[in-house]
């Protein structure tokens, strides 16, 4: 048999690339149509502020407007350097961006609206480009990016004020930088941008951004270094602690003054539920998660069919302990709020799930993806 030359890998290689771009910009165009065509309707009976689900939005819209007040006072600069003031929460950074949305093309949700599927669309090519670094393989990172695409947890939210899709974004965007930044000799630049990512995600929601610290500190000691970049990345680290000291304070303070336990039956329980989700756990009337009814009936056959190939996923995850890690400490986080908090039925939902779907589905199905025949 001819081997291939060269010039045919590269001429596969950049279809493999067209490929996925003509996808991911086919659903952009698609989404952002079928958006346009939804608010046309539902912006004449909308409740003001801007929402479709409750209180949630509500209150994100008001918070943007505040932003967007703020700006017109006294600048972007100013403003910025004083978003806990302005926003009186540590999550700004959500506000912040739609405010200054708001200040540039007035208080016009549907542009919001739009930006959140640019930047998911962003989020889908980097959990594309993730799960080709992890599995080497361009049909089951195609196949992670189609799921990711048309993955209804977030699609459904996509008519929203809410956050789920940039945070998704910076998800993907970050673990990318970081399981990159393993594989190379010069990081600095990666760093950098691990930095930066997880800076945005404190302020986008501060426990997703604690997991992130967790996990860029475990990953620092996952390869081999040399006693040079050991010293280099524990400076990194020092230097991620000095920037985010406020934000642990915080988290101490919550602890100390509320406490929390609960028992490892609770726990298995909770995480159990968690990773079958979004499963129809409220199907009442004037519910939004309506959409869970039919995406119960995609997924509960793909759950029972795993218990047949439990030694692939198996696999799969013992290829990508950093994922899975991260996985269990998203999930433990939410827990550890929610049990301060006190509301633990709020934080095991499909809202919370969407931002990490995509990526266990990555963890957990990879092997099973790299051994399925398309054609």
């Amino acid at each position: 048999m001819r081997e291939k030359t060269p010039i045919v890998f590269e001429k596969q290689n950049n279809l493999k690339v067209s490929k996925v771009k003509l996808t991911i910009i086919t659903s952009l165009i698609l989404k952002c149509v079928l958006l346009a065509l939804f608010w046309s309707e539902y912006s004449k009976i909308a409740p003001s502020p801007y929402q479709i689900w409750g209180a949630d939005e509500a209150h994100w819209v008001k918070k943007s407007i505040l932003v967007e007040q703020a700006i017109e006072r006294k600048g972007v600069i100013s403003t910025l350097f004083d978003l806990t003031n302005v926003v009186s929460t540590w999550h700004c950074g959500w506000p912040f961006l739609a405010g200054y949305i708001f200040f540039i093309f007035g208080e016009n949700v549907f542009v919001v609206l739009l930006l959140k599927q640019f930047i998911y669309a962003i989020g889908t090519l980097y959990i594309y480009k993730l799960s080709l670094l992890v599995t080497s393989s361009y049909k089951t990172s195609y196949m992670i990016l189609l799921f990711s695409v048309i993955y209804p947890p977030l699609t459904i939210y996509s008519v929203s004020f809410m956050r789920e899709e940039i945070l998704f974004s910076f998800i993907s965007i970050t673990l990318y930088l970081i399981m990159k930044r393993n594989s190379v000799d010069k990081a600095a630049f990666y760093e950098l941008f691990i930095i930066l990512n997880i800076m945005i995600i404190l302020t986008f929601r501060v426990h997703v951004g604690c997991v992130f610290i967790i996990v860029y500190f475990i990953s620092i000691f996952n390869n081999n270094l040399n006693f040079k970049n050991f010293i280099y990345r524990c400076f990194i680290l020092l230097f991620i602690t000095f920037l985010t000291s406020e934000y642990i304070a915080y988290g101490i303070r919550m602890i100390s003054a509320n406490g929390f336990s609960f028992s490892l039956v609770e726990y298995v329980y909770s995480f159990t539920r968690f990773l079958l989700s979004p499963l129809p756990w409220k199907m009442e009337i004037d519910n939004h998660n309506y959409y869970n009814i039919w995406w119960y009936c995609i997924t509960l056959p793909l759950i029972i069919l795993s218990i047949l190939f439990s030694n692939y996923i198996l696999q799969s995850i013992n290829k990508n302990k950093i994922l899975i890690l991260f996985i269990l400490m998203y999930f433990f986080c939410y827990m550890l709020n929610v049990k301060i908090l006190g509301a633990s039925n709020l934080a095991i939902g499909p809202r919370q799930f969407s931002l990490i779907g995509p990526l266990f589905f990555l963890t957990a199905y990879s092997t099973i993806f790299s051994k399925v025949k398309l054609y």
